[in-house]
Parts: structure tokens; C-alpha cells; sequence
């Protein structure tokens, strides 16, 4: 049975999802002492102190949900870590690549870099990404230190393979509410079920859907799905933590349908009281 403490770390296996296990945890809630709480679910990051009441589907808003899931990922303006990507294919053969991640919020904009320092063959490798308050697009730029170049990612090379794991350039810097049309598809209360269908009709993804877990307002999963109603790719959240009064994601997997890879993202070191200069997630900040 998951359930969280004092430190408020949360481990969830979250493919077990049954309706029998959301009615065991509400059980274990009932019965509970010494300050533990039970989690109903499981990508991004307030604690209500009692379960929510049943909602019918389409009570609530689709899109204020995906606008509570976006602001509370964005509760600190300024967040770095470091991050481990483990990349396993189909056969199980295992690569590792190491990061160190900026994230910058702007009145009208969200600016991340993200910078490699390990294998050597990657080191100084760099991704830019500028989110546009309001907009549905996405800017990136890529430095190569190879080339000593910065390039502008083009809609298709976003839409790629980052560093040959299962998320794209794109998964990496995230999506914006105004992105997609949202519309609920279910609501137990605990979770909620949301589908977003991509404004751009360049956007791989026919369709998205999230379960939320509006208890921390975080995705317990997100499903990719392409045209024709196929699912693409999977993504799950594993481990939360709270951190500074934010939900923060500090292990997620990325599971691919059409190859049989997984990519596993762990978030370490996370920090939110460390001032992030302009600079840094700016152009001098790629090239350096």
C-alpha cells in the first residue's frame, strides 16, 4: 500500500490502477494513523486534507485542470537539477546519459537548458527550448559543440528522437495548456482523465490522455496516441516528491509501443532557491 509521510516522498507503481485498489487505499485512508496518507494515483506536481467529493464526468473544467497541473509545476520560478537518462531498447542493452538542467520562468515565457557533462561523447551538447505564454508553439535550438554551432530545430526535428531515447525534442520541453482542445473523459474524483487534442495538424500526436491525480495535481500517466487511434507511447510517473511546497517528479519512464524501448528520466539535486540568470538559459548559456 503507498502511502507518504512527514518527508512526502511517494513511490507508485502506477500500472496498478484497478478500482479495487483505489477502493483499498480509501479503506487504508480511513483507517490510518500518525499522520499517514494514502496516494489514489500517479508526471508534474496542492495536498487536500480530505478526499475530494465524486464528481460526475464533465463537472469540471478540462482545461483548468491542465492550467492547475501547469501553474503548479511552475510553483518556483527558478529550478535546476540533475538528471539521469537511462535508454533501453528492446533486447534490454542499457546506455546512460547525464545532464544538468535549467528552467527559468518569465512573465510572458518559460526558457529551459538542458546541458550534457557525461558520456564524452556528448559532453557540451546543449537544448534550448523557449515556451510562449498563450502560444501553441515551441522554439528549440540545439548547440553541437563538435560544429561550435547553435541550430534551430525545425517542426520535424523536434518531433525526433532526443538523444536517442523514446521522448522527442519536444516531450523534453514540455507542452503548454493553449497547445491543445481539452475535454474530460472521465472523473472519479480522485483522478481525473483528460484527452487534449493538438490545435497544429503538423503535431505527430492525433490525441493525449493524462490521468491527473488532483489530490497533488500531477499526471499519473500521460498515453501518446497517433492517427488512427494507436497507441504510440506511454508515459508514467513513478516517484514524486515535494519539495519547497511543490509536487516535483524525480523519476518518470517513457514506454514505447511501436519498439519495445523504455526511457527512464531521474531527477537529482533539484533545486529551487538558486537564482537562475537570463543568461543562462539564453544563447550564451548553450554555447558555454
Amino acid at each position: 500500500m503507498l502511502c507518504f509521510d512527514s518527508a512526502t516522498v511517494f513511490d507508485y507503481a502506477v500500472k496498478t490502477r484497478s478500482d479495487r485498489y483505489i477502493q483499498l487505499m480509501r479503506a487504508r485512508q480511513k483507517t490510518s494513523k500518525g499522520g499517514l496518507w494514502t496516494l489514489a494515483a500517479l508526471l508534474a506536481p496542492v495536498l487536500l486534507l480530505a478526499e475530494p467529493p465524486s464528481a460526475p464526468a464533465g463537472a469540471r473544467d478540462a482545461r483548468a485542470v491542465m492550467q492547475d497541473v501547469y501553474d503548479q509545476a511552475r510553483r518556483h520560478g527558478e529550478q535546476t537539477s540533475n538528471v539521469r537518462l537511462i535508454i533501453r531498447d528492446d533486447k534490454g542493452r542499457k546506455r546512460q546519459r547525464y545532464f544538468r538542467s535549467f528552467r527559468k520562468i518569465f512573465p510572458d515565457r518559460t526558457k529551459s537548458l538542458i546541458k550534457f557533462y557525461k558520456p564524452a561523447n556528448v559532453r557540451g551538447t546543449g537544448l534550448l527550448s523557449e515556451n510562449l505564454d498563450g502560444e501553441n508553439d515551441t522554439r528549440q535550438w540545439i548547440y553541437l559543440p563538435a560544429l561550435r554551432s547553435v541550430k534551430q530545430l525545425s517542426v520535424d526535428d523536434r518531433h525526433k528522437s532526443f538523444m536517442g531515447s523514446d521522448f522527442t525534442n519536444a516531450d523534453i520541453s514540455g507542452r503548454t495548456v493553449s497547445q491543445d482542445a481539452h475535454e474530460i473523459l472521465e472523473d472519479d474524483g480522485d483522478v481525473v482523465t483528460v484527452r487534449s487534442v493538438p490545435k497544429d495538424g503538423r503535431d505527430p500526436y492525433a490525441y493525449l490522455e493524462t490521468q491527473v491525480m488532483m489530490e497533488m495535481l500531477v499526471p499519473r500517466q500521460v498515453a501518446f496516441y497517433g492517427r488512427g487511434g494507436r497507441k504510440i507511447k506511454t508515459l508514467y510517473t513513478e516517484k514524486v516528491r515535494k519539495i519547497d511546497g511543490m509536487y516535483v517528479v524525480i523519476r518518470s519512464s517513457m514506454e514505447n509501443h511501436r519498439t519495445g524501448g523504455r526511457s527512464v528520466l531521474v531527477r537529482e539535486d533539484f533545486d529551487v532557491r538558486t537564482p537562475i540568470d537570463a543568461h543562462q538559459v539564453g544563447f550564451k548559456g548553450l554555447r558555454r
